[in-house]
């Protein structure tokens, strides 16, 4: 089996993307939803506006991506909880 593993390209665009996301869940719990803008997302990330727009395509679409990881992260840390406390048969 030949795992290949992510070129720098990707590691570096996965964790500016990362940073983007962090960056608009900290302003998010911060500030709320209606006080937080763009430029706010990306000055927090240190982060040019060109490039959030290379990862979302609006403030909304950051947000939604951010539930989504949240989601996903709840659903894999409860699967791990219950596949540790389901008896083996």
């Amino acid at each position: 089996m030949n795992i290949s593993l992510p070129s720098r390209h990707e590691r570096r665009r996965l964790q500016t993307r990362k940073r983007l996301i962090q960056a608009t869940h900290n302003l998010l719990v911060e500030e709320g939803y209606d006080a937080i803008s763009i430029q706010d997302i990306t000055d927090s990330a240190d982060l040019g506006r060109g490039t959030f727009y290379i990862h979302f395509k609006d403030k909304e679409d950051a947000i939604w991506t951010l539930f989504q990881e949240m989601i996903q992260e709840f659903e894999r840390e409860m699967h791990g909880k219950l596949d540790r406390n389901m008896p083996q048969v």
